[in-house]
């Protein structure tokens, strides 16, 4: 074997061949020649730069390429796009339609049909061509005096008024005012009748549905 001992000197081993003529390095890191017995000062010719070594994976390139799925792929992915497009279609369309509104069935209604007798003779006022009304106490009752139907609780349901008064038919001098109020929500056990300010009167879903003969005075 051989090593450097210093910078210039080679040191031989006994029999052992002389280290062939070339470039070696020193231990301060240039290159010096052999050549074959002595060194020589000689430039040291340029280093080339190395070119770095790619690692080549020999699995990867032996396989073959992948391109046989691509169609699937591509397919897969036209497939999905038609899905995505009629969804937005179908929401669109979906947004577009109108929402049927709900609808609300009214609650099924009467008229509420009767009459007014004014019975104190005292209290008609005779208007002539065969029309009266109410005075002395009862000028409230005329025509066109309201009358309201409440519901047991006493919300109003509807309201009409009194139509002009008549002669009674009974021989008396009385008064007779008839009326009629239509849209009565109907089916409820107990209705109140009022006619001007007199005051409520309370009937049953028969007797309202078969017409009212009330009487005043």
């Amino acid at each position: 074997h051989w090593a450097f001992g210093g910078r210039k000197q080679l040191i031989m081993s006994d029999n052992v061949e002389p280290a062939a003529a070339g470039w070696y390095p020193t231990p301060d890191g240039e290159q010096r020649y052999w050549d074959g017995t002595s060194w020589l000062d000689i430039p040291a010719p340029p280093t080339a730069p190395q070119t770095p070594v790619t690692a080549t994976n020999d699995a990867a390139t032996s396989q073959p390429p992948k391109t046989t799925r691509r169609p699937l792929l591509v397919a897969l992915s036209a497939v999905g796009a038609v899905v995505v497009v009629a969804g937005v279609v179908g929401g669109i369309a979906a947004a577009s339609r109108p929402t049927p509104k709900p609808t609300h069935t009214a609650p099924p209604t009467f008229d509420v049909t009767g009459s007014l007798t004014l019975t104190d003779g005292s209290g008609v006022l005779d208007l002539g061509e065969g029309m009266c009304a109410g005075q002395n106490g009862y000028d409230d009752i005329t025509a066109g005096a309201q009358v309201d139907v409440y519901d047991a609780s006493g919300k109003v349901l509807a309201t009409s008024s009194l139509e002009p008064g008549t002669p009674a038919t009974d021989g008396l001098g009385g008064c007779t005012f008839n009326f009629d109020v239509p849209g009565v929500p109907a089916g409820l056990k107990l209705y109140q009748v009022q006619v001007s300010h007199r005051g409520m009167l309370t009937e049953s879903y028969d007797e309202m549905n078969h017409g009212l003969q009330l009487t005043l005075g």
